[in-house]
């Protein structure tokens, strides 16, 4: 009965979780994959990450996997039942716990002075409408594979935000369909975050080289975003 118990309670750690037999770091994963990449523990039952296994046969990568920038392929499965490891051609992450009184510019500013300025080409750090602070996160999409791996190496777990926080930076995968620039740019050119009225510092960045360029132009007619509270650039 305590070992039924025990299965049964929520898993509050990756370690914890290999007493549901591993079954609760496959949901974990999941999650990791199906949220945008959070890199966050949460709790969940055996019960619960068994039917998540269930949903989702093949496991998605693990944000980063021993530094190397890996994930499973979708190719053909070998024969020793598991899927062939390839190159991962993602470039696109999100910075979170970013303290809330950090601007575009400061952090553009921040990726530059850290030895990044010719490292990404695309940058956007929503703004809640209310209260004019960041939304404490990020898309950042890089060059090239290889520049996902020394940008994750250099900034998780950075604190150097040259403000007063304790906060420390995680970063993690943005979800698969928001991957790559033209992704970023075709998901916001006819966002309402690029209306006319809004100033430029609250609209996302495409950049050569550090220099800002024009963005893409809309290919229908952009709304004003909407002024109530809780609405984000």
């Amino acid at each position: 009965v305590g070992a039924m118990q025990s299965r049964r309670r929520a898993a509050s750690s990756p370690a914890e979780a290999r007493g549901c037999g591993g079954v609760a770091r496959v949901a974990y994963h999941y999650a990791v994959e199906a949220g945008e990449g959070r890199g966050e523990w949460s709790r969940v039952s055996c019960d619960a990450a068994a039917e998540a296994k269930a949903r989702a046969p093949l496991l998605p990568p693990a944000p980063f996997s021993n530094g190397k920038n890996v994930r499973q392929s979708d190719g053909p499965v070998t024969s020793g039942g598991s899927r062939e490891l390839c190159q991962d051609t993602r470039t696109t992450v999100m910075m979170r716990n970013i303290p809330g009184s950090l601007s575009q510019q400061a952090l553009l500013e921040l990726l530059e002075a850290e030895g990044f300025r010719s490292a990404f080409d695309f940058l956007y750090l929503p703004v809640d409408f209310a209260t004019l602070e960041n939304a404490g996160f990020a898309f950042v999409n890089l060059v090239s594979p290889e520049a996902v791996g020394r940008f994750r190496r250099h900034f998780h777990r950075f604190s150097r935000w040259g403000v007063r926080t304790r906060k420390l930076c995680n970063v993690s995968w943005a979800r698969d369909d928001h991957q790559g620039l033209r992704a970023n740019l075709d998901r916001y050119r006819n966002s309402s975050v690029m209306h006319a009225g809004l100033p430029a510092e609250l609209k996302p960045l495409l950049l050569s080289n550090g220099v800002p360029r024009q963005f893409p132009p809309p290919t229908r007619r952009i709304r004003a975003p909407h002024p109530g509270p809780r609405s984000r650039a």
